[in-house]
C-alpha cells in the first residue's frame, strides 16, 4: 500500500506512446496532481509475467516458437560473414512485443497441423520429397537461406528472392498460400490494411500476393517460416529417433 491508502497500478504501453508520456508528466516529481501518482509505466517488461505464461497454452507455445524463429533470420550481405548472436528467452522475447506482433505470430502458429503432410503432397506434385526440398531451399547450402544451426541467412536481394521463389514453384506455393492463409486470420481478429496504426489496427501488408511483391517485397520472405519449422521439427525427430 502507497502512503494514500491506494494500492500502486503498473501499466505497459504497448499502443500508444502518447498516453505513457501523458501519464509521466501528470505523477512527475514537480507535479500537483495526485489523481496519477501511483500510476507507474512498464517501458522493460521481461520480467513480467502474463496470464499466457502461466496458462502455458499450445497455441502461446506456437507463437514463441514462431517469433523466437523470426528473430534469428539473418539478412546479410553476399560478401560478408555473420555470427550468431546469443538469444533471448523466448518468454522474454515474447514479453517485449507490441500487440502487432503478438497477434501476427500467433496467426502463424495457427498453421495446419498437418503441415508435414500438406508440404510432403505438395513436393510430390513437384517430383521431389520434402526433404529434399527443404534441404535445397533451406539447408545448409539453401537457395533460400543458408542454415548455419543457430541462424538462418539469405543471401539474396529481396527481388531475388522472390524470383527464385517462383522458379522453384514448390517454394512460391509455401510462400503464397502462407501470406492468404495469415492474412485471413489478421482480419478475423479485426485488422485491416492501411498505414501501420496499432490502435486502428491497420498494417499495410495485409494485401494480396502481388500487391505485396510490388509494394513491400522485403516482408515476402517472412511467409516461408511454417517450412523452417517443419525443418525443424524433423531435425527434433530425428535427434530423438537417434
Amino acid at each position: 500500500m502507497c502512503g494514500t491508502g491506494y494500492t500502486p497500478i503498473f501499466l505497459r504501453m504497448d499502443s500508444d506512446k502518447r498516453l505513457a508520456e501523458y501519464i509521466r508528466k501528470k505523477s512527475g516529481d514537480n507535479s500537483d496532481s495526485t489523481l496519477l501518482s501511483d500510476l507507474k509505466i512498464l517501458d522493460d517488461a521481461s520480467g513480467v509475467l502474463t496470464l499466457d505464461m502461466i496458462i502455458n497454452r499450445e497455441i502461446d507455445i506456437a507463437a514463441k516458437k514462431f517469433n523466437s524463429i523470426y528473430d534469428n533470420i539473418r539478412i546479410v550481405k553476399k560478401t560478408e560473414n555473420s555470427t550468431a548472436s546469443e538469444r533471448s528467452d523466448p518468454d522474454t522475447e515474447w514479453n517485449k512485443l507490441e500487440m502487432f506482433k503478438r497477434e501476427s505470430s500467433k496467426a502463424s502458429a495457427y498453421r495446419s497441423e498437418n503441415a508435414k503432410e500438406i508440404y510432403t503432397r505438395l513436393a510430390r506434385q513437384y517430383g521431389a520429397e520434402l526433404t529434399d526440398k527443404i534441404n535445397s531451399l533451406t539447408g545448409t547450402e539453401g537457395k533460400l537461406f543458408s542454415d548455419s544451426g543457430s541462424e538462418w541467412k539469405m543471401r539474396l536481394s529481396d527481388s531475388e528472392f522472390i524470383s527464385t521463389a517462383r522458379d522453384d514453384g514448390f517454394a512460391y506455393d509455401v510462400i503464397a498460400a502462407e501470406h492468404r492463409r495469415w492474412c485471413m486470420f489478421m482480419i478475423s481478429i479485426g485488422w485491416k490494411c492501411g498505414e501501420k496504426k496499432l490502435l486502428l489496427k491497420q498494417n499495410p501488408c495485409i494485401l494480396p500476393q502481388n500487391k505485396l511483391e510490388e509494394l513491400h517485397p522485403e516482408m515476402v520472405k517472412y511467409d516461408i517460416m511454417p517450412l523452417l519449422m517443419v525443418q525443424k521439427d524433423r531435425e527434433k525427430e530425428n535427434i530423438k529417433n537417434g
